[in-house]
Order: structure tokens, then sequence, then C-alpha cells
């Protein structure tokens, strides 16, 4: 009974809906015929329909050949991006600088000097530096090709040129890499980390010959040849399943040489330096090994003053680190590594916790996932101080002792600051004053930067500075402030190898894991 209720009343309910809708039907083409068709009668009327319908057309054309445009623009030109967090930003900034870039912009921006040139920067001759604005487009030729360049400042550069493939791109990028490391082929590049997470690159220093550095004979050689052997021989460890790695140790006394030395064989093998301090904020045992491995694949990676590594060993064996405050917020183009004469981390008297452990450390420079092809380098002044966890072979290969000038260096560095050729009309000869200089020069009392410090003060005067230096060393060494003695530490019993003694001690290198 309910359910023919309810099909009567959908029955009854489709009816009235039929009959509204014959009642709609009927007063819309009441509508039409009353005002619609007189209205449409009208000229003006049906001149705007017309209108409308001709512009709608055009409209509809317009658009689809903008469509049609800029599909085959598309497909014809190539846009490519340059973030300034990689390295080819700063390859084509550079190239685009010495294309002068800023004469193809009518909009640009003035700057007192260029940000790769600032460490040559005199502000009495400096002349006007031109760049486009910032995120102005401006249009230039490349090799007879349209490039349409955007820069965003210190973000990214855009780059839209007519090609069918990357292969213009591909050249375009390949000049500019090798423009932008042209002017640096003289000199060694140094990196530092920042308290940001990156690697900064400092102002290019020229690089030192290695004939600036007076060292016993055969010692710099077989150092230089150490290094080429490690470095070309990576397919000798692949086949001997050893880990491709190397670690120098160099240690000794403040102002001995070990910085100049690391800078000079930096120079000679081509390589940049990466310099790691161990107190930076944004360095941790959790991020190390990323550190380490954002570097080149072919580098000396150093660690200035690594006894300021200290570790305690606690409980089960735990590696605690703990290192000595140093600045690390100076700005980046300003930070230079330490010299022996300013020593980083080890000058400060305070202390603080470091977030890098000895154990992270270890890892990070010889752990299962460690880098390889990097050559590591050490300096210290207080060898007895590091751990042997870290000194061990295969870690820290080559030990080298620096010790106070021996006699032959003091003639050889005389020499070095008045070349024969220059002073060959003098008398007495700059052999004699050389032996003289040297004679004069008291045994393991003075560093080499001391003598250097003393014929930098008497450069023009050969004569005077050999005939004085004997005073001048007596009341230099009484009146100065001896540093604590170091006691003796013997790490091993590793022998030294025969032929090089004298300068800076026996040298000491562990060959079992290298070539």
């Amino acid at each position: 009974m309910a359910g023919s209720k309810h099909v009567l009343l959908r029955i009854f309910g489709i009816l009235r809906l039929i009959k509204l809708l014959k009642t709609l039907r009927g007063g819309a083409a009441a509508f039409v015929n009353q005002v619609i068709s007189p209205l449409l009668s009208q000229p003006y009327v049906q001149d705007a329909v017309r209108l409308t319908i001709v512009g709608s057309a055009i409209g509809l054309v317009h658009s689809l050949i903008v469509k049609a445009y800029m599909r085959l623009s598309d497909a014809c030109h190539i846009t490519v991006t340059f973030g300034a967090t990689e390295l080819p930003y700063w390859w084509l900034d550079h190239y685009l600088h010495l294309e002068n870039m800023a004469d193809y912009s009518r909009i640009v921006s003035v700057y007192a000097f260029p940000y790769f040139e600032r460490g040559d920067f005199n502000p009495a001759t400096a002349k006007p530096w031109y760049r486009p604005t910032s995120s102005i487009p401006f249009t230039m030729w490349w090799k007879g090709r349209r490039l349409r360049v955007i820069r965003f400042h210190g973000d990214s550069i855009k780059i839209r040129l007519l090609a069918w493939d990357r292969k213009p791109i591909d050249e375009l990028i390949a000049v500019a890499q090798r423009k932008y490391y042209e002017k640096d082929a003289l000199n060694t590049i140094v990196y530092i980390h920042d308290s940001n997470g990156n690697w900064s690159r400092t102002t290019p220093r020229t690089s030192r010959p290695l004939s600036s550095i007076i060292l016993e004979p055969d010692l710099l050689d077989m150092l230089v040849k150490d290094a080429k052997r490690y470095l070309s021989g990576q397919q000798w460890y692949i086949e001997r399943g050893i880990p491709w790695r190397r670690g120098w140790l160099l240690h000794g006394l403040p102002g001995s040489g070990k910085t100049s030395t690391v800078y000079a064989l930096a120079g000679e093998l081509g390589l940049p330096i990466y310099c790691l301090n161990l107190a930076n904020k944004g360095i941790s045992d959790s991020n190390i090994l990323d550190v380490i491995a954002w570097t080149a694949s072919r580098c000396i990676i150093l660690f200035e003053d690594i006894d300021a590594m200290q570790s305690s060993r606690k409980g089960g064996g735990a590696l605690e680190g703990s290192i000595n405050k140093s600045a690390v917020n100076t700005p980046a183009i300003a930070q230079t590594p330490a010299t022996e004469d300013e020593p980083s981390a080890t000058a400060a008297a305070a202390t603080k916790k470091t977030e890098v452990t000895l154990s992270g450390l270890l890892n990070a420079i010889d752990g299962i996932s460690a880098p390889e092809g990097r050559l590591v380098i050490c300096t210290t002044n207080h060898k007895e101080k590091l751990d042997p966890a870290l000194t061990r072979a295969g870690r820290l290969d080559v030990w080298v002792e620096f010790t106070h000038a021996t006699k032959w260096q003091a003639a050889e560095l005389f020499k070095v600051f008045y070349p024969s050729a220059k002073w060959e009309k003098l008398s007495p000869s700059i052999a004699e004053l050389s032996k003289e200089f040297s004679d004069a020069v008291p045994e393991n009392s003075l560093s080499v930067a001391d003598i250097q410090g003393y014929l930098m003060v008497n450069h023009l005067d050969p004569i005077m500075a050999a005939r004085s230096v004997g005073v001048w060393a007596q009341k230099y060494v009484e009146t100065r402030r001896e540093p604590t003695p170091v006691p003796a530490f013997e790490f091993s019993k590793m022998p030294p190898v025969k032929g090089v003694k004298g300068l800076l001690g026996p040298l000491t290198p562990k060959l079992t894991n290298g070539i």
C-alpha cells in the first residue's frame, strides 16, 4: 500500500514539472517576440553584434598565433639558469665581465672594484667598475649568437639563446671555465670553511716557488716526489686493496717553515688548499665527512695546529675532543691560514668544547666512507700532544720535524735575499759574505722566520747584514721570550730515512700503505 502511494506521488510530480516547462516556454517565446526581436531589428544593434563577432574572432586568432609563436620559440631556444651556489655561475660571471657585458646594457650599476680583484684594490687609483643592473635583461652577442641575459644579484644568471641543442651552451661553459682558471695559473687558491657551512674562496695568492723554501738538500725533493707518486698512483692502491689516502705531519718549532712548505708544495703540484678550522661552529661530527667530501678531488686539506684537538678517553674508550678557541668570525675575504708566527687555534688562552670529537675526525679522514685522492697535511708545534690514534700509519704516514735553522740554511737564505747576479760587482763577493753570515749565526738558536725578519730589515746592504748579524743574534736571543721546552716524546721505533738528516731532524715516513 505504501509503495503504491510513492509511485503515485512521483507520477504527480512529473506531470506538474511538464506543465511548468510549458508555461516557461510560452513566457520565453513571448519575451523574445516582445523584447528581443524589436531590439535586433535596430541597425545599430546589428552593427554592434557584427563588431563583437569580428573582434572575438580576431582575438581568438591573435591568441592562437601568440601561443604558436611561444611554442615555436621555446622549441628553437634554450634557457639555462646558473645558480650562485654552483661553480659554473662563477665561471660565467667572470667571463661576462671579461666580455665587457656592461657595454651591452643601458642600465648599469657602478662598483669600486671587481669582487675577484679585491686583493689588489687600491682606493687611490681604483677605476669605476660597471655591471648591468640586477634583474634588468640585456642582449649581447657571442660568436655570432644572440644571448638574452638576466643577472639576479647574488642569486643566479639566466641565459636564453637560439639553438637546437645544448652544444653552444656546453661551448660557452667550457670557454668560461678555461678563462676562469687561466687567471689563477700562477696563483695558489686557498679555501676556508666558514660558519655558514660553505667553502669560501679567499683572495688568490701568488704561488711560492720551491726554490724559496730553504730546506736541507734532498728533503723538499723527497716530499714533492712522495706527493706526485701518491696523486698519480690510484691504480697502484687499487691493485693492492689499499685505501687511496695519504697524510703528512709537519711538526716542530714556530717560524720554522711548516706553512710555507705547504704553500710551496701546493704551487708546485698545482693543487688548491682547503684550510679546515676545527673550532668553526659550522663543523660537527654529523657533517665533517660532507665538509671534506665537498673539496676538489685533487687537493691539499690542511689542518693547522692539529694539536688543538686534544683527546680524553673516558669509560669504554670513547674519545671526546676539546679545542682551543680561535677567531672564526673574520670575514671570508680577510681570512687566511695562520703562519707559524701567528698560530691560529693554539694562540688563544681560552678553550671550549668543539662539536668535532677525535673519533669523528678520524672517521672523516680514514673511515670507510672517507673520500680519497686528497693529500691531508697536519701541522703542529707540539707533537707530544697528539693522540697516537691520529698519528698511526695509514693516517699520517710521513712525519717531518722542523727545528731551528742550521748554518747551511742561514747561508742559503742570505743568497736568496742577495742574488749573485745583482751583486756581482760587490767586494767581498756574496759567496764570501754568505759564509761570514752563516758562521756568525748561532747554532740551534734562531728560526728561519727570525733570520728572514733580520734580512728584510737589511735587504739593501748585504755587507751590513753579514757583519752585524752576530751582535743582533746575541741580543735577540737574550731579550726574546723563550718558549717552554717541549719534552721528548717517542711515538714509535721508526728508523730515520738514510741520507736525510740535519735540518729538520729525522724524516720518518711510514711507507707501509704508500707507493
